[in-house]
This record gives structure tokens, C-alpha cells and sequence, in this order.
């Protein structure tokens, strides 16, 4: 029914150690670390491939999580070679998953920690049925979305919708569409997504409450810089 995919920095034997013992404290055995694109094996001819750095892509693809905190330049340099494998990671996550028999797929980033009891099958019975996209958790609280309605116990997400992506959940229509505009990338993940899911006018739910966090930060030293 659902697959389970990891995009693990492979250096970081700690973090997967950690997020074996969170899936199986949760029963989850259909699982997946994407190895693929450590910052070690990126090389110009991948990242000329996906990374543009047309300056006026970058702003109109980062205008949309900008204009939330009224802002108009975007502050970051290019993108560091972390935050590049990362894209990368992900990307290979919607491949794998488009090409398989699941009906969903649950990203966790490896530093990924449930808080709750985490039942894949209760959320998704319970999510209101136009969802595209259902966040899970992430590395802050709620009010880091902006609030379009409620739903029991999941929030609609005005755009821009992420909690970091750390925790959440597409379904095969979301991947492909999110897969279709991500033949390249300007801006770290979690803002590409932002724009990625606004330009499909996707339904962004975030449960209530949350049954996942992002231990960077905490137990574990972040090492994605953007």
C-alpha cells in the first residue's frame, strides 16, 4: 500500500542507526534509504543537469515562500553542495516511487523522530479526501503554515505550505505532478516544494496533532547548509 523512503547522507551511520529503531518501534518494514547523490559523488554534468541558477528563476520560484514574510530579494548564495544532494535525494525519492505498485509514499529525511503513535493506515483513513499532500511533522509547530481551514484533525495550508520536509506523504497523482516540475531546481527543498506545490495548486494538509519531528538541531548537529 505504502512505501517508505529515506533520503540519508550514507557518512551519517548515527542518523540511519536512529531512523532503523523509529520504523521499527512503528512496525514499518517496507523501507528504503536513498543513497544515491551524497555530496561526495555530485560532479558538474549533474549538477549543470538540474540546478539552474538563472537569477530570475530563483526569484520567481522563491517569491512564493518571500511574499509570506513580505520580502522581496532572496538572501541565499548558490547552493551548497549538501543542499544539492539533497534535491537530488529527493528527486531520486519520486522516481523510485512513480516507477513502483505503491499507492503512497512517505519521505522522512534521516533525522526524522516520531513523537506520537505513528499509524500510516489511521491517516490516511481519516484524511479528507481531496489531500495531495499530508505533512506529518516537521521542524517546527503549526504556526508556520498559514491556516485555509481544518478538517478534524488535519489543516489545509495556505501557500507556502511546508514544514520543513522532513515528514510527509504523497500520493501517486501529487508525485507525478510534483516529479513534472522538478526537471530542475533553483532553491533548496523545502522552497522548491513550496513553489512546486503552489504552481499545481496542490491541497496541502498538515495533521493535528503532529507525530513527527526533526532531531537536527537537537540530538543531532543539522548539516544541510542552504
Amino acid at each position: 500500500m505504502f512505501k517508505t523512503y529515506i533520503p540519508h547522507y550514507t557518512k551519517l551511520v548515527e542518523r540511519k542507526i536512529n531512523a532503523q529503531n523509529q520504523l521499527d518501534s512503528v512496525g514499518i518494514t517496507d523501507y528504503e534509504f536513498i543513497k544515491e547523490f551524497d555530496k561526495e559523488d555530485l560532479n558538474l554534468r549533474i549538477i549543470n543537469k538540474y540546478y539552474n541558477r538563472n537569477p530570475k528563476e530563483v526569484l520567481r520560484r522563491a517569491s512564493i515562500t518571500l511574499n509570506k514574510h513580505n520580502k522581496t530579494t532572496y538572501d541565499y548564495p548558490d547552493l551548497s553542495l549538501a543542499s544539492v544532494s539533497l534535491c537530488m535525494k529527493h528527486i531520486v525519492c519520486l522516481d523510485k516511487f512513480i516507477k513502483s505498485d505503491s499507492y503512497y509514499a512517505l519521505i522522512l529525511e534521516d533525522d526524522f523522530n516520531f513523537t506520537n503513535q505513528f499509524n500510516m493506515n489511521s491517516i490516511l483513513i481519516q484524511a479528507p479526501s481531496d489531500w495531495d499532500v499530508i505533512f506529518i511533522g516537521g521542524a517546527f509547530d503549526h504556526g508556520i503554515i498559514d491556516e485555509k481551514g481544518r478538517n478534524d484533525n488535519y489543516i489545509l495550508a495556505d501557500h507556502p505550505a511546508t514544514n520543513t520536509t522532513s515528514s510527509f506523504i504523497y500520493n501517486r497523482k501529487s508525485a507525478v505532478k510534483t516529479r513534472a516540475a522538478m526537471q530542475d531546481f533553483c532553491l533548496p527543498i523545502d522552497w522548491e516544494l513550496n513553489y512546486n506545490f503552489h504552481l499545481n495548486d496542490f491541497n496541502v494538509y498538515h495533521t493535528l496533532p503532529y507525530v513527527a519531528n526533526q532531531l537536527s538541531g537537537s540530538n543531532f548537529q543539522g548539516t544541510v547548509a542552504r
